[in-house]
């Protein structure tokens, strides 16, 4: 019997029609990731936070190929060191995905809030870890490998190893206190100075009597965008003979903590030791100057050429005298610009 034409249509209509809908899928083509993606998590972690902002665009990219459009993205990132799981945390793209080729970066990226990490403690914890991820100059030793999921819409899962904090450019290293570092001061107005934090814009310093700046904090100074910076006289004082401790924070563009696992440095302690101490009413330029002058060996003075100083700390009234101080060592410069 000849089934009509428009009879094998209407069933093959009908057959499209019950069919279930074709789901969207993505096949992730290539991932670039940063270890900064970790130290966000340890940072979150170390602060109980249940959220990672990718504050930067360069902390991750992404290249996805969709079947289908949709108004986003999800996936989920996994951290292991071998077998042993690190930490994962589901993410979302905040621009809709495009049927083809899909890139996103950071930017583009959220952690909702009510996407909680999960992290393994024990792994976290670990002294050698936390001492790595504080201090900022060491390696860590593993053998890391991201996994990417795609939640939705669904696909193959991606997977890359990555070497977390090597080479050391990778880093983002916290700044290092250089003055005063456990030393006596002869000055009720120390002259802080530190190294740059690598991809930090600007600076606070904390002063504490405790060994922990952090806590109970004598003195946050302003912002600063140098990497020096003078107690103010109108802070708190400081009592002559006591111990102090202090810190420098380092921030990005963004206002965030950079470096190390919280943008902190290393604590370092000064002591007081001011009593019949002045600071010199000679000014650094004329100290500068004189000791130009003053100074015949030419190694020596090559040297000098690479430097000029920007805060003394002597008992000095006149430039004779703190030549003499300067050559004894009881007169130091505390701080100095390079040329």
């Amino acid at each position: 019997m000849k089934v009509p034409v428009r009879i094998i249509v209407a069933l093959f209509v009908l057959m499209v029609a019950a069919a279930p809908p074709i789901a969207a899928k993505v096949r992730i083509n290539s991932i670039t990731i940063s270890p900064r993606v970790l130290m966000e998590i340890y940072k979150a972690w170390d602060k109980g936070d249940s959220k990672v902002e990718m504050v930067s665009s360069k902390i991750l990219m992404m290249s996805v190929e969709s079947t289908k459009a949709k108004n986003s993205f999800r996936f989920r990132l996994e951290i292991k060191d071998g077998n042993v799981d690190v930490a994962s945390v589901n993410f979302m793209t905040t621009v809709p995905l495009v049927v083809g080729k899909n890139v996103f970066n950071a930017g583009q990226i959220s952690n909702p809030a009510n996407n909680v990490i999960n992290y393994n403690n024990d792994y976290l914890k670990q002294e050698e870890v936390m001492k790595m991820l504080q201090g900022g100059n060491s390696q860590i030793k593993g053998n890391f490998q991201v996994q990417v999921i795609p939640l939705d819409p669904t696909g193959p899962s991606y997977a890359m190893r990555i070497a977390m904090f090597a080479p050391p450019s990778a880093q983002n290293n916290p700044p290092r206190v250089i003055y005063p570092n456990s030393i006596v001061v002869n000055t009720l107005l120390p002259m802080f100075s530190w190294s740059p934090g690598q991809g930090a814009v600007s600076y606070e310093v904390l002063v504490s009597p405790n060994q922990d700046p952090t806590i109970n904090t004598y003195w946050k100074s302003p912002m600063v965008r140098a990497n020096q910076l003078l107690y103010l006289p109108s802070a708190r004082a400081l009592e002559n003979g006591k111990k102090y401790y202090w810190m420098v924070m380092a921030y990005d563009e963004f206002g965030k903590s950079i470096g190390g696992l919280n943008g902190r440095s290393q604590p370092a302690w000064f002591k007081l030791n001011s009593v019949g101490k002045v600071n010199t009413a000679v000014t650094p330029v004329e100290a500068d100057a004189a000791m130009r002058v003053a100074i015949k060996q030419k190694d020596v003075f090559d040297e000098l050429k690479n430097y000029k100083p920007v805060a003394l700390e002597s008992t000095s009234s006149d430039l004779a005298d703190l030549l003499r101080q300067l050559r004894e060592g009881s007169a130091h410069v505390t701080a100095f610009d390079l040329e």
